[in-house]
């Protein structure tokens, strides 16, 4: 090859480098431009995201929000006050409404009445109380209403700034609902400055979720007769587990702490110290209101069954099914109530027959759906004999 060639030759090949260079630094330019870009489009994408979920949360509709949960809202009238409480647990048979126990405390427990949004009224009975936390759960004779949500059930944990809504009954003017945020809180209280009134004691401070969060208490005060404003303060519903409700899985039932007893003596009217006389006063005293609780139930089922109970009919079948759920969690409350040494025994006793009750309930709902009459009446005596066992223990342990 002469040097011309060479020359010629030497000069394409670093020009066709070159271009190759050229275009492979152009590539990477473009690749290093279009992944930065792609990067900045997904950083907007976030942004508005979160933009939008804030107005969202922003713009939640109230009116919406108080609506929903409406029907589980009840206004207090006393023979000495106003209050609020709000539905936490029901079944069939009843429905358990917490409020205040200041609400209820200095009144006649026979003559407390509610008053739903619609206006219709109901009588109800004081059921417990917890005068440590201000708290009292009162018992409707009237079943299936659906409770309002909690929000830690839902993973909706407060924060300090979180808005929060308060519905109450203040100076009696029922369905009042009033706005503020979350001011502080901790494991027991939760704070806010919503404005709040007489009245609004018990009722629910929820969130924008329609999920309560607390159960309004007590009102700042500057001194003996001055209230506070903006400083008000619910005691978390989590405390309501550990005082008055018996909470497990996808469960809560009341559980039932009885009311101190007082002195039989006229001239000292003032309570009883919880010594262990008086544990076990209180825990006979719960047991007695657990029969009760029986014999409402028994009651219920007579007036709907009438004499059909016993032959293989779907409603029958239904109303059993009903029924024997109502028993377990009977058992389970009993099971639940604190009890002195001294009466382990008898304690022991009556949880087995509770569970009695509900192994012969279920085994002859079974052979009613089976047609199966003889096992029918067999297991109808056993459940009739240990239901009546029952009262007949708790007779035998107050003698």
């Amino acid at each position: 090859m002469n040097m011309k060639k060479f020359i010629a030759l030497f000069f394409i090949l670093a020009f066709l480098l070159f271009a190759c260079l050229l275009v492979s630094g152009c590539m990477l330019g473009i690749n290093k431009n279009t992944q930065k870009e792609i990067e900045e489009l997904k950083s907007e994408i976030e942004e508005l995201k979160a933009k939008d979920e804030k107005e969202q949360e922003e713009d939640f509709d109230l009116t919406d929000v108080v609506n929903s949960i409406s029907d589980s809202i009840y206004f207090i009238e006393t023979s000495e006050g106003l209050g609020t409480g709000f539905v936490t647990t029901s079944d069939s048979f009843a429905s358990y409404i917490v409020t205040a126990n200041h609400v209820i405390e200095n009144s006649d427990e026979n003559n407390i009445t509610v008053k739903t949004y619609g206006g219709t009224q109901y009588n109800v009975s004081v059921y417990s109380k917890n005068t440590e936390y201000d708290l009292a759960l009162l018992k409707l004779d009237y079943g299936n209403i659906e409770p309002i949500p909690w929000a830690v059930e839902n993973d909706h944990y407060p924060n300090v700034g979180d808005d929060v809504a308060v519905i109450g009954n203040p100076l009696g003017f029922s369905g009042t609902v009033t706005k503020g945020i979350v001011s502080f809180i901790n494991n027991i209280v939760i704070q806010t400055d919503a404005a709040l009134n007489p009245g609004n004691s018990g009722g629910p401070i929820i969130n924008n979720h329609g999920e309560a969060l607390g159960i309004v208490v007590l009102k700042a005060m500057l001194d003996d007769e001055s209230f506070a404003e903006g400083i008000s303060f619910g005691i978390r519903m989590e405390i309501l587990c550990n005082e008055l409700l018996n909470c497990g899985e996808n469960i809560k039932s009341p559980n039932y702490i009885a009311k101190s007893i007082k002195q039989n003596d006229d001239s000292n009217d003032k309570e009883t110290p919880y010594t262990p006389v008086g544990a076990e006063q209180k825990f006979t005293r719960a047991i007695y209101n657990l029969l009760g609780e029986y014999s409402l139930a028994v009651n219920h089922m007579n007036v709907y069954h009438n004499e059909g109970w016993i032959y293989n009919n779907p409603e029958d079948v239904a109303l059993e099914m009903t029924y024997l759920v109502k028993l377990k969690e009977l058992a389970n409350q009993l099971r639940g109530f604190s009890y002195p040494e001294s009466l382990a025994g008898w304690r022991n006793s009556l949880v087995k027959i509770a569970d009695d009750i509900c192994i012969y309930k279920e085994a002859q709902i079974n052979c009613m759906k089976n047609s199966d009459w003889n096992g029918n009446v067999q297991y109808h005596g056993s459940y009739n004999n240990s239901h009546m066992a029952l009262f007949d223990t708790y007779n035998s342990m107050i003698k």
